[in-house]
């Protein structure tokens, strides 16, 4: 099995915005779990918490990578991670409402915005 098969799953094929954040980068995904996830649910007992640790840790990881490229701070990309925190609860109503999976129309509708 080569790099990409371990580090990057069938991520298009993901039924919510949950499993695609889980799929997208799988070391990732896992280093934020150990390192950020259980260490604040398991001190706090909130989950919640722990979920906006890791994204908060993952805009500043972001708007990092955007930042030393272009030579400034814009803050897109952070608050761009954090507004996702809002979007598994707002899919998981959405599936449940209408009993099929809108991620995909939702996934389609991001990545085929050209600004």
């Amino acid at each position: 099995m080569d790099i990409v098969h371990v580090c990057i799953k069938a991520w298009w094929n993901a039924e919510s915005i949950g499993e695609y954040w889980t799929l997208w980068n799988m070391p990732v995904h896992h280093w934020m779990i150990r390192h950020v996830y259980i260490p604040i649910k398991s001190t706090t007992g909130n989950r919640y918490l722990g979920v906006l640790a890791s994204f908060f840790v993952s805009a500043i990881f972001h708007e990092v990578m955007i930042a030393v490229p272009l030579h400034r701070i814009k803050g897109y990309a952070f608050f761009g991670m954090l507004a996702q925190v809002r979007l598994h609860p707002l899919t998981y109503c959405l599936v449940a409402a209408y009993q099929t999976s809108v991620w995909h129309a939702v996934q389609y509708i991001a990545t085929s915005y050209d600004a």
